[in-house]
């Protein structure tokens, strides 16, 4: 979530960047309303603590010169202020609520480095040898797999509904290799494994920034206010929530592998395995002590990321997200394509997304509360 400071001084900001997302401006008046209403009544209970401590003054006194009847009437007032705090403070735990609800609502400020619209940063043609086929003589890949006997989409439709597949012999060791090698190609770049659990709490899911009309849309949710993980993203976001982390330690950098699960699922294509429910992915995600640290990270994330795909021999470009595409938690996103030259009307413009690398400032780590070990006298900031 924001900094409150932020949402107090500088709400132009806030209020930019939400017309930048295309979110209604009336989320930034409902954050700063919350906001007054837990001000004024914690100014109110304070007045209230004065004046009971300044009554209980005036009671011993009272007692003490023998006025028995004034310190009965001070009493009767100084319980009078106790109910009143007392009321007071239930109403401020709600207001509080209300405020920690209305500032999840509004996502993470627009980096002034996102475009205003899509926009190709650098594209990179992957070396082939002689053999490789003509564009006229390839196959989509769903093609390729009902070939190679690696999937069956008929039965997979049949017994999970739409978008359903089996992963069938040289597709099932095709995809275990590929996530074998992702993770050891992550290994060897100082990342640590992980498997996160597969569902997560809707209160952590919350705090991780999963917010949003599309985001929702996403979760398969449970009955039991659990949802299963959208991506390895939200449960390592979680990781260390409610942790002092030794900021001599960081950055901390996971290769996080998981299935992940998805209610909504790609119209396009009647066939493969592009946007469907559910579907296996290996993710980076690094913890940074600094805004500066972690822009860097995100830099190194990318050039991985490109570095895997060209080491497949797959043609690629990246490209910045323009705000209306960032995700609720995410300052600043790039996606990297592949070519899709076998299947235009999959693509419509041959290129297809294959992964995306975000910033997510200290959004994350203010709302799950991961903090760095403080300096003496120092309140320790979020990560």
């Amino acid at each position: 979530m924001l900094d409150l400071a932020t949402l107090r001084h500088s709400p132009q900001s806030v209020e930019h960047s939400l017309a930048a997302r295309g979110y209604p401006s009336h989320l930034l008046d409902d954050a700063l309303a919350a906001d007054a209403a837990v001000r004024g009544e914690k100014a109110r209970a304070q007045e209230l603590r004065v004046s009971a401590k300044a009554l209980q003054a005036d009671i011993a006194a009272a007692y003490k010169s023998n006025r028995r009847e004034a310190a009965s009437e001070l009493v009767a007032e100084r319980q009078a202020l106790k109910d009143e705090l007392a009321a007071l403070d239930a109403s401020l735990a709600e207001h509080l609520a209300a405020r920690a609800a209305a500032l999840a609502a509004i996502p993470n400020l627009v980096d002034t480095e996102v475009p205003a619209e899509l926009t190709v940063v650098r594209s990179l043609v992957a070396s082939r040898d002689s053999g490789y086929l003509a564009p006229t003589d390839l196959h989509r890949h769903h093609v390729l797999l009902h070939m190679i006997g690696g999937a069956d989409f008929a039965r997979g439709a049949k017994v999970a509904g739409s978008r359903g597949y089996f992963l069938c012999g040289p597709g099932l060791a095709l995809n275990r290799a590929l996530a074998s090698y992702g993770l050891a190609f992550l290994a060897e770049r100082g990342f640590a494994a992980l498997a996160p659990p597969l569902m997560m709490a809707d209160d952590m899911l919350t705090r991780a920034g999963q917010l949003g009309p599309a985001a929702e849309a996403a979760l398969f949710t449970l009955s039991n206010r659990q949802s299963l993980i959208p991506s390895a993203e939200q449960p390592l976001a979680a990781l260390h929530a409610g942790e002092l982390l030794d900021a001599d330690l960081l950055p901390l950098r996971y290769a996080g592998f998981s299935q992940c699960f998805r209610a909504e699922a790609s119209e396009r294509s009647a066939s493969g395995l592009y946007r469907v429910h559910v579907f296996d992915k290996v993710e980076q995600f690094v913890i940074a002590a600094s805004q500066s640290d972690a822009r860097a990270e995100l830099d190194s994330m990318v050039d991985i990321a490109l570095e895997f795909y060209a080491s497949l021999e797959l043609s690629t470009r990246l490209v910045a997200m323009p705000a209306a595409d960032l995700s609720h938690a995410a300052a600043l996103k790039f996606d990297i394509e592949a070519e899709f030259a076998a299947a235009p009307e999959f693509a419509p413009d041959r290129w297809g997304e294959l992964v995306s690398a975000s910033s997510c400032t200290d959004y994350q780590a203010r709302a799950l509360d991961v903090r760095t070990v403080p300096s003496p006298a120092v309140c320790p900031p979020p990560v």
